[in-house]
């Protein structure tokens, strides 16, 4: 869908400033990204299994998580 613009006041190019309205849940603000995936911890009667490993692999990924968390925390509230 596209209006035409028109001049009314008359100001010079670089004067004008175009506003845009665009639905919050349009696809326009999708921004392409890939997510981790989360891996929870083991747990045995609500407690953290011990024979559970918390390796480099676990902990690597557990922190690209919390950035992905962050990141999304962090969005316009529209988006």
């Amino acid at each position: 869908m596209t209006s035409e613009f028109k001049n009314i006041k008359k100001l010079p190019v670089d004067k004008v400033i175009l506003e845009e309205n665009i639905p919050a849940l349009s696809d326009k603000w999708i921004k392409k990204r890939s997510f981790s995936k989360y891996i929870p911890i083991k747990l045995k009667k609500g407690r953290v299994d011990e024979s559970f490993d918390f390796d480099d692999e676990w902990i690597s990924e557990t922190e690209k998580f919390n950035r992905d968390l962050e990141w999304i925390l962090g969005l316009n509230y529209h988006k």
